[in-house]
C-alpha cells in the first residue's frame, strides 16, 4: 500500500517502523563512520544522530561539498525552510554516490503536500533511502508509523534492527485505510494549499517578511520574533522559534475559521505592542494590505469577507459585526451616517500619512536612471493578480479532485455567501464573479491610481480601499455605519471599474472570443448591479464567456435578489468555465500590461 501511495516501483524495498523520527536514530548505526553532510540548517536530530554515532558531520546550505561526504542527508521538502531539490538532482545525485559506496539520505516527511518534489519512481534500490512520515499529513502523530525505501542492503539490515513486530496492529490497520482512501488525500492538498495561502496572506498583513514553507507550516523572519512569540504564547497561540534564529518563527496551519480568527486576534494583540512598528512599512503597510490580505485580492462587494481587524473586532464584542453591503443604503438616521464618516474620516489619517511614504519612496527613485522600473518593483507588492489567480484557479482544481464539496471550500476563502447552498453552477459563478470584480479592484485600479499619481496615488487608493474592507460593511446594529466608506470608495474606483470592462473586452478578442458580446452586456447590464462599479467587470466578462453572472444568492441566510450580468448567457456555469475565465484573466492582465507599457514608454519619449 505504502508504495502505491507514494510513487514507488513494485520492487522497491520498503519496511515500516514506528515513525521516521526512529528510523533517523537507526540508520546512522548502519553505516561505517565517515563524512556526512546535512544539507541546510534543517531538522536538527539528523545532524544529531550521525554525529552521536560516531560520523564526522558537516552542515553546508547547498549540495557543493556533496563529493567531500560518504553519507548525504536532505530534507525535502526541508523543514522549517519550506526549500526543495528537483528530484531529478537527488536522482543523479544518489547514482553518484552509489557509484562509491555511498548513500543520500532523503527525509520526505512533509513530501505529501507537495508530490512533485518526492523521489517516488526514481527511488532506487542501491545508494539512497527515502524516510516517509505518515503522522503529519494525516493528523495522527501519536500513531507512530513510517516507512523507509530505497538501498536493499541498508532497508534489510534496518528491518533487522527494527525487529519483528516495529509497528502495532492498528496503527497498521488505521494506515492501509488512510493510504488507500485518495479522494481525501487530493480533497485534503486542496485544502491545505487554500489555508497556507489564506495564512501567508495573513502573515504577511501582519509584518512579517520572508514568509515561505510547505502547505503544512509557514516560517517567518522578524526582528522581534522572539517577543512575538511569548506574546503569541500568553494567547495560547505557539509557535515555533528557534535558538540559532532568533529573528525566525515557524507557524503552523490554524485548524479551521475559529483557529484563523484566534490567531488574527493574537496578531492583532501583538501588533498593538508594536509589532509591525520597526518592519516593512511598518504601521502604515500593515493598515494599507489588511483590506484584501484574506486571500490579497477583495471579493466581490456582497462577497466581501470582513478584514482580519473586523474579525478580531467582532471577536472581542466591539465594533461591526460585519455582513451583507449594499451600495445603496436606505435612508438611515443621521448619527449613524456621522458615527461611519467619523470613522472614514480616521482613516483619513492613514491617507495622510499614506501620501507621504509614497513620495519619500518616490522622489529618490525618481532621480535614478530607470528609477520608474524599480518604482514599479515596489507597486508590483500591491498588486494581487497572482494571488487572486491562484485562489479561482484552487476553486477548479477542488473541483477535478474532491468534486463539489472540495469546490465549496475553496471557494468559501474568495467569497462571503454561504457555500453550503452552492451547487455546481452556483460555486462555479463565484469564482468567475469573483475573478472578474477582483481584476478592477485588486489589478486595474491600484495601477490606474499609480499611473496617475504614482506611488502617493497609489498609497491612498489603497488606504481608502481598506478603509472600505474594515467598516464598509452592513449589519442590523449599525445599517449606515459604513456608508461614508464605502461610497468614497466607490468614486475612487468608478474610473478603474470602466477601464477594466473595456480590457476585458480587448482580452476576449484576443482569446477568439466576442469582444462585441462584452462590450454589449456592459451596456444592457452594468447599471443595473448593485455596485456601481463591480457590474461593468463582471457584466464584461459574463458576455465574454457567453455566461450569466450574478443572479441571485444567499448572504447569512438570506436571500438576495440581485440582477444577472450578461442575461442573455446561460446561467449553468461549469467548472471547465472557470479554466475558460482564467485564460481570460490571464489575457485581460497581458492586455493591462501592455497598456501600462505603451503609457510609460510615451511618457518617457515625451521627456
Amino acid at each position: 500500500m505504502a508504495r502505491r501511495a507514494y510513487g514507488w516501483r513494485p520492487d522497491t524495498p520498503v519496511v515500516a517502523g514506528p515513525g521516521a523520527q526512529a528510523m533517523i536514530q537507526l540508520l546512522p548505526y548502519l553505516r561505517t563512520r565517515g563524512p556526512v553532510l546535512v544539507v541546510g540548517r534543517t531538522y536538527a536530530e539528523h545532524a544529531y544522530s550521525w554525529a552521536r554515532a560516531g560520523h564526522k558531520v558537516k552542515e553546508a546550505w547547498s549540495l557543493t561539498h556533496a563529493s567531500e561526504a560518504d553519507v548525504v542527508v536532505v530534507v525535502n521538502p526541508d523543514n522549517p525552510t519550506g526549500r526543495t531539490f528537483e528530484p531529478d538532482v537527488l536522482a543523479g545525485l544518489a547514482t553518484q554516490l552509489a557509484r562509491r559506496g555511498g548513500l543520500l539520505v532523503v527525509d520526505e516527511s512533509f513530501a505529501d503536500v507537495s508530490q512533485e518534489t518526492a523521489l517516488g519512481s526514481k527511488v532506487a534500490s542501491k545508494g539512497v533511502v527515502v524516510l516517509r512520515s505518515f503522522g503529519k499529513f494525516y493528523g495522527l502523530a501519536g500513531l507512530r508509523l513510517g516507512f523507509a525505501a530505497g538501498d536493499e542492503e541498508m532497508i534489510s539490515e534496518l528491518a533487522a534492527e527494527l525487529g519483528p513486530w516495529p509497528v502495532s496492529g492498528p496503527a497498521l490497520h488505521a494506515g492501509r485505510a488512510a493510504l488507500a482512501d485518495d479522494a481525501w488525500a487530493a480533497e485534503m492538498r486542496l485544502q491545505l494549499a487554500v489555508d497556507a495561502l489564506r495564512l501567508e496572506s495573513l502573515l504577511q498583513s501582519a509584518g512579517f517578511s520572508q514568509v515561505r514553507g510547505c502547505d503544512l507550516f509557514r516560517m517567518v523572519r522578524h526582528p522581534r520574533a522572539s517577543e512575538i512569540h511569548r506574546s503569541l504564547a500568553r494567547d495560547g497561540v505557539w509557535t515555533r522559534a528557534f535558538e540559532e534564529r532568533p529573528d525566525h518563527l515557524r507557524f503552523g496551519l490554524p485548524g479551521g475559521p475559529d483557529a484563523f480568527a484566534r490567531l488574527d486576534r493574537a496578531l492583532e494583540t501583538a501588533k498593538d505592542g508594536g509589532l509591525t512598528s520597526k518592519a516593512g512599512f511598518g504601521r502604515l503597510g500593515h493598515r494599507a494590505h489588511r483590506g484584501d490580505r484574506a486571500c490579497r485580492a477583495r471579493p466581490r462587494r456582497r462577497d466581501r469577507r470582513p478584514g482580519p481587524a473586523l474579525e478580531a473586532r467582532r471577536a472581542s464584542g466591539g465594533g461591526d459585526g460585519g455582513g451583507r453591503r449594499v451600495a445603496r443604503p436606505p435612508p438611515q438616521p443621521a448619527g449613524a451616517r456621522r458615527g461611519g464618516a467619523a470613522q472614514a474620516g480616521r482613516r483619513r489619517r492613514v491617507r495622510a500619512r499614506a501620501r507621504p511614504v509614497g513620495f519619500a519612496l518616490s522622489l529618490p527613485l525618481g532621480g535614478l536612471p530607470y528609477g520608474y522600473l524599480l518604482e514599479g518593483v515596489l507597486a508590483s507588492m500591491l498588486v494581487a493578480q497572482k494571488s487572486l489567480y491562484l485562489h479561482v484557479r484552487a476553486v477548479r482544481d477542488a473541483f477535478a479532485a474532491g468534486g463539489i464539496g472540495a469546490a465549496r471550500h475553496a471557494v468559501s476563502m474568495i467569497v462571503g455567501r454561504d457555500p453550503s447552498k452552492l451547487d455546481e453552477a452556483g460555486v462555479s459563478r463565484a469564482a468567475i464573479e469573483s475573478a472578474a470584480e477582483n481584476f478592477s479592484d485588486a489589478v486595474v485600479a491600484p495601477v490606474f491610481w499609480l499611473v496617475l499619481f504614482g506611488l502617493p496615488g497609489l498609497f491612498a487608493y489603497k488606504a481608502i480601499n481598506t478603509a472600505d474592507s474594515m467598516i464598509g460593511h452592513k449589519t442590523e446594529r449599525h445599517r449606515a455605519f459604513g456608508w461614508a466608506a464605502a461610497r468614497l470608495d466607490d468614486l475612487v474606483n468608478l474610473p478603474a471599474s470602466r477601464l477594466s470592462g473595456a480590457i476585458v473586452a480587448i482580452a476576449a478578442a484576443l482569446t477568439g472570443r466576442s469582444a462585441g458580446a462584452a462590450f454589449r452586456a456592459m451596456r444592457e447590464d452594468a447599471g443595473r448591479h448593485a455596485s456601481p462599479n463591480a457590474g461593468w467587470p463582471e457584466s464584461a466578462f459574463g458576455g465574454a464567456l457567453g455566461l450569466a453572472l450574478g443572479g441571485p444568492r444567499i448572504y447569512s441566510g438570506v436571500a438576495v435578489d440581485d440582477p444577472w450580468m450578461n442575461r442573455r448567457g446561460r446561467q449553468d456555469a461549469r467548472p471547465e468555465d472557470i479554466g475558460a475565465a482564467l485564460r481570460l484573466f490571464r489575457s485581460a492582465c497581458a492586455a493591462h500590461a501592455g497598456a501600462v507599457l505603451a503609457v510609460f514608454g510615451v511618457a518617457t519619449l515625451m521627456g
